[in-house]
């Protein structure tokens, strides 16, 4: 059985295979297009955040969630922990990132 992406310490890597392209206004409103599948993705600031630091490194949840709570200066706390998981989970699905090696 696979383990969730909350239980999984294995760092998380942006797909290699993908060039995305990002447009951002006013760091409120972020789109990627993935030419590779050809879609437009919007996201909000936390799920952009998350994207652009796997593009840079790979990183635990863990990590990201101190790494987020510090650049948007709250509390990691359960809100913040459940939005990172789900954005791990729908970039998951969608092919931009997955779990490798660091």
């Amino acid at each position: 059985m696979a383990l969730s992406p909350s239980q999984n310490p294995i760092p998380w890597v942006a797909a290699p295979d993908r060039k995305l392209t990002w447009r951002t206004w006013d760091e409120a409103e972020t789109v990627v297009y993935d030419p590779g599948s050809g879609d437009t993705h919007v996201l909000d600031p936390i799920s952009a955040l998350v994207l652009e630091r796997l593009e840079h490194q790979p990183m635990t949840r863990d990590a990201l969630f101190e790494e987020v709570g510090r650049e948007l200066g709250v509390d990691v706390d359960a809100t913040l922990r459940g939005h990172v998981d789900k954005t791990l989970e729908d970039f998951d699905d969608l092919g931009l990132i997955a779990q490798g090696e660091a």
